[in-house]
């Protein structure tokens, strides 16, 4: 599955876009491609997806570079410019012919079939179980691990260390408007906060608010994956089922950082997380260490910045 302009006008005007790439890094050296699903309007960032956006925030955060979302155009198949995959879970929506990729996965098992071409480099990936695939495929893959999110303590301190609230809810998109949620939210009241991925205001405000919980439960990747960075108890919950295949991602995450014996928890009522609440010291991050932040950070740095 890819994400192609199916359109004259939309591959018109998404060449467009890609020669425009082509002249600010031409004249500036200051501008990099990355392949992410996101969306950018009138040159700001449409807050559609936290952990995808990421990739913009992050990465021009660390190199004071110009990024540009490349368009799975036709101009763009035909020449198949350099460029990276850097977070999220994309490695089979995208051709990978002359990518670099820097920490992306996979997103479900149900779409490795999927991957088509042969990147140009891997300098590391999320998780062993996406390197098991593309070595499968007979793609190179160093066992080096960790999503690039994983180094946001190195760039980012949240504002204050104060807990202001007990519960923190990170439902996925698709999740927020469940009946559940609305329960949790009664139940714990000033207590409880609901984190929304989609329409935040400023990036950093994610962080703050995870920041500013004493537990996380999360159905939303990114949410577990902050709430590890920053070693904040968390638990992976998911609040409805979902589709065959769905928790490959959340393993591919939890084995990067050694937690293999990790499962999903199904909130059905908001009595549950009273329990999770009481347990919070047995899932603080004692493990996350195991991803070299520093490394990755160097490896992103050296790789993005030439």
């Amino acid at each position: 599955m890819n994400f192609k302009f199916s359109t004259l006008r939309e591959n018109i005007l998404a060449s467009f876009l890609l020669l425009h790439y082509f002249f600010v890094k031409f004249f500036t050296h200051k501008a990099l491609l990355v392949s992410v699903m996101a969306n950018q309007k009138k040159g700001k960032v449409v807050h559609n997806n936290w952990g995808d956006d990421l990739n913009i925030y992050l990465i021009e955060l660390l190199t004071n570079k110009k990024v540009f979302i490349c368009p799975n155009c036709f101009l763009t198949r035909k020449l198949s410019p350099r460029r990276y995959m850097v977070i999220g879970s994309i490695l089979t929506f995208y051709p990978l012919d002359n990518v670099i990729v820097l920490g992306s996965g996979i997103l479900n098992s149900n779409m490795i079939k999927n991957i088509s071409g042969s990147p140009w480099d891997v300098k590391f990936v999320r998780g062993p179980l996406t390197r098991d695939v593309l070595l499968s495929k007979g793609i190179k893959c160093p066992a080096i691990y960790g999503d690039p999110a994983m180094i946001l303590p190195l760039v980012y301190h949240p504002h204050g260390n104060i807990k202001k609230y007990r519960i923190g809810v990170i439902p996925h998109y698709i999740d927020t408007n469940l009946p559940i949620i609305e329960d949790i939210m009664g139940k714990y009241g000033d207590d409880a906060v609901i984190i929304k991925m989609k329409g935040y205001d400023n990036w950093t405000d994610i962080i703050d608010l995870i920041c500013s919980c004493e537990v996380v439960i999360s159905s939303s990747l990114h949410g577990v994956i902050v709430s590890e960075a920053y070693n904040i108890s968390s638990y992976w919950v998911y609040f409805q089922d979902y589709v065959y295949g769905w928790s490959f991602k959340f393993y591919d995450f939890y084995m990067s950082i050694g937690k293999k014996e990790v499962c999903p928890i199904k909130i059905t009522k908001a009595g549950q997380v009273d329990d999770l609440y009481n347990g919070r010291r047995e899932m603080q991050s004692v493990n996350a260490g195991l991803v070299d932040k520093m490394q990755i950070k160097n490896l992103l740095l050296e790789t993005l910045k030439k």
